[in-house]
């Protein structure tokens, strides 16, 4: 180890608290990317991979909608269901009202409203593996994975929009909503009568899929007709904003990793500045000087990373034992860019005091008091 390394790391293990500090709060700057983005995309993609998984070929959305279609409840007139199943090369069409950001026992969920006949013709249709389909308005239909992260069962009662609901099935998971209710009772609650919020349409063969498509731009104009083998890829290309939110966290972090750096390594070179003089004083160049404060800020910020990654998986780890419905999606890409932005912080945030340490005057520093 050369001597500009070892006086980079006496320092860090010689101020243990500044250490740790700097070395934890570099690591929430990577948490906030790496988990906070996890969960984002993860629920918006594990969200889109259910509604691809439903079986329809076609997810119709209404005029001026993006892929986020969640977020434009009621606008579909539930009549056009006539209409679509009339045209050639469509075998079935069922109508959806989804409710966004429904809080149901501690947790944000989306409300399922569908037609339960048409909704088994247009895809794989719901699979009970406990109980029965609802026969009353307010009876539902959870999935195994909300009954078990609920600990719910068949017969409990729960609350949904200030109406209670008695659970009468609970059905496989992986497809669709996580609560599925009859669509007209949802469209009671929300005063949207005769409304749904997008359309599942099955075709007769693949190979009309196109023409398919093409019909109902020219019979429905401006409503979007999205293929459900692309619709993971369209709902993240349009997702604007998530991409804003992403652009925040990224911001933050790097933010918060420039700040702290800029303290620690700032504070460091007050407390050694008698140091720092005797090293000019026998030598020392002012390149070494620069050298050993970013090399001291290269080590803060590697460890800081290296933690945030641990930290992340445990973050993970006991949401996913807390929260099983919720999917905490940790990549290697938003790693790598965590520690990216992490790594950058950090070394513009040392480099003011590094060539402020380079410019003090070995005689004055002498002195310093």
């Amino acid at each position: 180890m050369n001597v500009t390394a070892k006086l980079a790391a006496s320092n860090l293990v010689n101020r243990k608290t500044r250490s740790t500090v700097s070395i934890l709060s570099v690591a929430l700057g990577i948490i906030l990317v790496v988990v906070m983005v996890g969960i984002s995309e993860g629920t918006l993609i594990e969200h889109a991979k259910r509604t691809e998984r439903i079986g329809a070929d076609i997810i119709l959305q209404p005029p001026g909608s993006s892929a986020l279609f969640a977020f434009n409840s009621g606008v579909v007139p539930v009549k056009l269901s006539d209409k679509i199943e009339r045209l050639p090369g469509i075998r079935a069409a069922s109508p959806v009202l989804i409710t966004a950001g429904s809080k149901v026992m501690g947790s944000i969920v989306l409300l399922w409203g569908i037609d339960a006949e048409t909704y088994g013709q247009v895809g794989t249709g719901i699979k009970i593996v406990e109980g029965r389909m609802w026969q009353n308005p307010f009876e539902v239909v959870i999935d195994t994975v909300w009954a078990a992260s609920k600990r719910q069962k068949v017969g409990d009662t729960m609350e949904l929009l200030n109406r209670d609901f008695k659970i009468v099935g609970i059905r496989r998971a992986g497809d669709g909503g996580r609560i599925l209710l009859p669509i007209t009772t949802l469209q009671e609650l929300m005063s949207a009568q005769g409304k749904a919020s997008f359309f599942l349409v099955s075709c007769t063969s693949s190979d009309v899929l196109e023409s398919v498509a093409d019909r109902l731009r020219k019979e429905l104009p401006g409503y979007l007709p999205v293929f459900s083998s692309v619709y993971t890829e369209a709902l993240k290309e349009n997702a604007v904003a998530l991409k804003q939110f992403i652009a925040v966290l990224t911001a933050l972090s790097v933010t918060i990793t420039f700040m702290v750096i800029l303290l620690a390594m700032y504070t460091s070179i007050i407390e050694r500045t008698k140091e720092i003089g005797i090293l000019k004083a026998i030598g020392a160049s002012k390149l070494f000087i620069v050298r050993a404060i970013m090399l001291e800020s290269t080590l803060l910020c590697t460890m800081g990373i290296l933690v945030g990654y641990a930290l992340s998986f445990a973050i993970k780890a006991y949401l996913n034992h807390r929260y099983p419905s919720l999917v905490v999606d940790i990549t290697l890409r938003w790693m790598l860019w965590g520690g990216f932005y992490g790594m950058m912080g950090g070394i513009v945030g040392a480099l003011y005091p590094a060539i402020r340490a380079a410019r003090l005057d070995p005689v004055q520093t002498l002195v310093f008091e």
